[in-house]
C-alpha cells in the first residue's frame, strides 16, 4: 500500500495525537473515537480534505484515509486493553 511520505505524520500533528514534547498528554480514548468517527463519515462522504482546528490534511486516495483510520483503531486498542498481570504454566511429566 503507497503513503504520501509523512500524510499520517501530518494528520497526528493536525489532530494532536502524537506528543511532540515529553510532558505533552496523548489525547483520551474519548477523543480518539470521535476522531475515528469524524474521519470515517468524511471518508464515506467522499471527501478528501478534512480540517480540524484551523488546520487542513488533503489525502491523494482512499488507502492514506485508510491507514490514518487503521493508526487510529491501534491507538484505541493500545489504550483500551488491559494489561496481563498474570501468567498461570501447567506442564506435565508425559508418557
Amino acid at each position: 500500500m503507497l503513503v504520501e511520505q509523512g500524510a499520517v505524520e501530518a494528520l497526528d500533528d493536525a489532530v494532536g495525537l502524537r506528543p511532540l514534547h515529553p510532558c505533552r498528554a496523548v489525547p483520551d480514548l474519548a477523543t480518539l473515537q470521535t476522531l475515528r468517527v469524524a474521519l470515517l463519515k468524511v471518508r464515506y462522504a467522499g471527501v478528501r480534505t478534512v480540517e480540524y482546528d484551523g488546520k487542513r490534511i488533503s489525502y491523494a486516495t482512499d488507502a492514506e484515509m485508510a491507514t490514518a483510520l487503521l493508526d487510529l483503531e491501534r491507538r484505541i486498542t493500545a489504550q483500551g486493553a488491559t494489561p496481563i498481570r498474570q501468567v498461570w504454566i501447567a506442564s506435565t511429566k508425559g508418557t
